[in-house]
């Protein structure tokens, strides 16, 4: 594998995971919607979210 394909690899798997992540951040936030009160779907929202933050400005404290 050239490093180039090696590259594009690297970014399609970032792209995939930060998808992925973004897709259950929104289906966490419509769960919120039932579950407004709930403790541990707000967590776990959070969690999405500091781990979209991470694959989007990993340089960055979060």
């Amino acid at each position: 594998m050239s490093l180039e394909d090696h590259v594009n690899k690297q970014h399609a798997d970032k792209d995939a995971a930060r998808q992925a992540i973004f897709d259950a951040i929104v289906e966490q936030a419509k769960n919120l919607q039932d579950y407004a009160d709930s403790r541990s779907a707000a967590e776990g929202l959070k969690s999405l979210a500091e781990a979209f933050a991470w694959l989007t400005n990993p340089g960055q404290p979060h």
